[in-house]
């Protein structure tokens, strides 16, 4: 990873979790699985807020919610 000041880049984190939990969720055979709470915490300066929160409108199922919280000066 590399820091280049340029926002933050939270939508490959998310869309590495979304393949992670469908991989999860397509390999259960037994019974359901509890809800899952995701909540994201960033500086509030996401390069690409509009791409993100569609993609995390897309995620968001019944047993899945996503929270954000923004933290810092620019939150």
């Amino acid at each position: 990873m590399q820091a280049d000041r340029g926002g933050t880049e939270i939508l490959k984190p998310l869309q590495q979790l979304y393949t992670n939990i469908r991989q999860e969720d397509d390999d259960n055979d037994g019974p359901p699985r509890p809800r899952r709470q995701i909540f994201v915490f960033t500086d509030g300066e996401v390069s690409n807020t509009d791409e993100t929160i569609e993609f995390v409108r897309k995620f968001q199922t019944s047993r899945t919610r996503v929270f954000s919280l923004g933290i810092g000066a620019h939150a």
